[in-house]
């Protein structure tokens, strides 16, 4: 179990063989899994996988700040859209530099 979570783990720093079929295979046999695990992982087969882990059901670990009765969260800045560059003033930036 072990040497398939470091595995899994091994995965999340190698992006590009998450679009790889042959080369994900390649690697999770290279990191002597078992035959069903790395058919589990090749097809992308979540429920598979979860059944030959042993994981029963899907987690989810959330943290939600308290506030004080009464008192609304403050906003200290405006949200931004995903990709947004942040409001700067590029002269005075670059006069500072």
């Amino acid at each position: 179990m072990n040497q398939t979570l470091a595995f899994l783990e091994s995965l999340g720093a190698q992006a590009e063989l998450a679009g790889d079929g042959p080369a994900l295979r390649a690697a999770a046999q290279a990191a002597n899994l078992s035959p069903e695990l790395v058919e589990a992982l090749a097809s992308r087969d979540r429920a598979r996988l979860e059944a030959l882990l042993g994981a029963g059901s899907n987690l989810v670990c959330a943290v939600f700040p308290v506030q004080p009765d009464g008192e609304e969260p403050a906003e200290d800045a405006p949200e931004q859209e995903p990709g947004q560059e942040p409001d700067t003033d590029r002269d005075a930036l670059s006069a500072a530099a």
